[in-house]
């Protein structure tokens, strides 16, 4: 091994190819590819709106992005002189990236002009290792001493949307959209589609924080936008406009704007059809994701025929990505099997349903053990569809016990991410109270509807329109448990707040 390190050393054009395959080997057999991005269920009001995480990046991408990083370190270290940054250059390219990042490690103790840049590297080597959340301090610490280095913003912002810490990203992405903006004043070829990228990015950020208003504001200037550079263009822009017509449909579909939604859908669905024939490989996962939205809206438009052709057709896909990449897949397809079960449940196929959730928990539960920030919260997903299914089945201590561990995993998600997460700790709350109620523990049920309206009026008060219709079924139920504990004076204050709410929808 030493020998052919050495002959790479002294033969530059194969070292380069000889790290590339390295690199793509790794990814292959990573199992950090598969982030899901941009997957919403909206479902009746016993399965909960979820906060969706960015849309899934194909395999193709992910390589291009780690070969980049990995170019990108090879050439920032030839900027330096300073022997250890030479040092770790010459272990970086031996691929040895443990003696690399001991290097970086020492570097980063001495205080100089330099430390951006190596904070910045020290960061995109613990990327390259699967480790985002090591990479994070490390980025954060380069944008904070050089915030005019518009790489050091967006793989810091990008790091922490992966990491769900959606804030912080968008102050960085509002920072640098102000910026892009000016700047495409002068050089719109350059710098219109950095505006867009912002946008995009924002919208996303906007609706997983329930900021819907201010989402689709974004998402709308970054169509307008994609539509006038995509006409006649290359494959790529038109997968860009492709992304952002589903990431609009998506938010349509949160606000119930179903008709719109389709539309949208429906032509990000034509572009990916036409890209998939020609590139299977880059463009079949984008495939199923519309494929998997336009089923979930036919299914929540009681079409559930087509709901159901255009599930197993996305399964079908992930099926053959699958042989491709065995694990790069899984989430999608677990996501997938959650869709269909869904569907099963509503058209009474409890077996099937139940099979369904089963294999797909058994994924995300594989998944969170590996990377728990990340998939912890389909876990909770998977446990709430099974405990909706138990109660439809009337296995209601098996329907408690599920309830139960998806409340659980939702508030610790709700105790770091508040804003994406309490929407589904209030709908597991009330799913929660039906089942107490049906089973005449009245004061159970009166807990868990109490602690899910607090949260309710909250999102309510903030975003009317997203969540009067869930304050209302939740206010409806309140009244019926008080209706049967004899507590008249608080039952009238419950319709009393109903009727407002209504006079207010109507108005």
């Amino acid at each position: 091994m030493e020998i052919i390190l050495s002959w790479l050393v002294h033969n530059k054009e194969w070292l380069w190819l000889f790290s590339s395959i390295i690199i793509i080997v790794i990814l292959i057999i990573a199992d950090w590819l598969p982030h899901l991005k941009n997957k919403k269920i909206i479902e009746d009001i016993r399965v909960e709106p979820i906060a969706l995480q960015n849309e899934v990046k194909e395999l193709k991408q992910q390589l291009r992005e780690a070969e980049e990083r990995y170019n990108t370190l090879r050439t920032a270290w030839k900027s330096s002189t300073a022997p250890l940054d030479q040092a770790a250059d010459l272990a970086f390219r031996q691929s040895n990236w443990e003696k690399a990042a001991e290097l970086l490690d020492e570097a980063l103790t001495i205080q100089n002009q330099e430390a951006a840049a190596r904070h910045y590297r020290r960061g995109e080597l613990f990327l390259q290792q699967f480790r985002p959340e090591k990479a994070l301090p490390h980025l954060e610490k380069a944008w904070e001493l050089q915030p005019d280095n518009d790489d050091y913003g967006v793989t810091c912002a990008k790091t922490l949307q992966q990491q769900n810490q959606f804030n912080q990203a968008i102050t960085i992405y509002r920072a640098l959209l102000k910026k892009f903006r000016a700047l495409a004043q002068q050089d719109p070829d350059t710098y219109l589609l950095r505006v867009v990228h912002s946008l995009n990015s924002l919208g996303n950020l906007y609706r997983d924080t329930q900021r819907l208003g201010e989402a689709e504001t974004a998402y709308k200037e970054a169509l307008e936008i994609r539509r006038k550079f995509t006409k006649d263009k290359p494959a790529a822009l038109q997968q860009d406009l492709s992304l952002t017509l589903n990431n609009l449909g998506t938010l349509y579909s949160i606000t119930q704007r179903l008709d719109e939604a389709e539309t949208l859908y429906r032509e990000a669905l034509d572009i990916r059809r036409t890209l998939a024939q020609d590139t299977p490989a880059s463009y079949l996962p984008d495939l199923a994701i519309s494929l998997n939205n336009l089923g979930m809206l036919y299914q929540n438009t009681r079409r559930l025929s087509e709901a159901e052709s255009s599930y197993n057709e996305a399964l079908a896909t992930y099926r053959r990505l699958g042989n491709l990449n065995p694990s790069a897949y899984r989430a999608d397809f677990a996501m997938t099997l959650n869709n269909l079960g869904n569907l099963y449940r509503d058209t009474r196929r409890y077996d099937e349903a139940e099979t369904s959730y089963k294999e797909a928990l058994d994924i995300h539960q594989t998944l969170a053990h590996e990377n728990p920030f990340a998939y912890r919260h389909y876990v909770a997903l998977t446990y709430n569809h099974l405990g909706n299914l138990y109660s439809d089945t009337q296995r209601l201590g098996d329907a408690e016990a599920a309830y139960k561990e998806a409340l659980h995993i939702r508030r610790a998600l709700a105790h770091d991410n508040p804003a994406a997460y309490r929407p589904d700790v209030a709908m597991t709350l009330y799913n929660l109270s039906v089942l107490y109620k049906n089973t005449r523990r009245l004061a159970d049920a009166e807990t868990a509807l109490k602690s899910a309206l607090d949260i309710q009026r909250g999102l309510y008060h903030n975003q009317p329109t997203a969540h009067a219709e869930r304050l209302n079924v939740m206010l409806s139920a309140y009244a019926k448990v008080l209706e049967r504990l004899k507590r008249p004076q608080e039952l009238a204050q419950i319709e009393a707040e109903r009727q407002a709410l209504q006079q207010g929808r109507k108005s």
